[in-house]
């Protein structure tokens, strides 16, 4: 191998080593699962956007007296386990918003994001049935 040639290839090398440590790093971050102990605040109205090929399909409220309110504080409380923390942005499924987070639920995945971080975890989209 010439000298020029070893010198040009040398930092590709290198920079092939930094992609495979970040992309090594990166799976490490994501696949770390996490206790995520996100409560609904009791006295707070939430809002419902349900979206659709980019388009919002309905809008609601839900009371903290109401029944789904009571169904996702008690989804919430039984799925502390198995988040993973994500950095990407997501589109909207079925956003559930109050004033310091949002919960996206999105065909089989649920997006957490509040002070605490940005979370997913797998669902089976039958568990947020009563959203819609």
């Amino acid at each position: 191998m010439s000298t020029s040639s070893y010198v040009l290839n040398k930092p590709r090398m290198k920079l092939t080593a930094y992609i495979l440590v970040g992309a090594t790093l990166l799976a490490a971050i994501t696949s770390c699962n996490r206790n995520v102990a996100l409560e609904l605040p009791e006295n707070e109205t939430l809002k419902v956007l349900v979206y659709g090929e980019g388009k919002i399909l309905a809008e609601r409220s839900i009371a903290p007296t109401s029944n789904e309110h009571k169904k996702l504080a008690s989804w919430l409380s039984f799925n502390h386990d198995g988040w993973s923390p994500t950095p990407a942005s997501y589109v909207p499924g079925v956003y559930v918003t109050g004033n310091n987070f949002s919960i996206n639920f999105l065909k089989s995945n649920v997006i957490v994001n509040f002070r605490g971080g940005q979370f997913i975890k797998p669902i089976d989209p039958k568990e947020y049935d009563f959203l819609l």
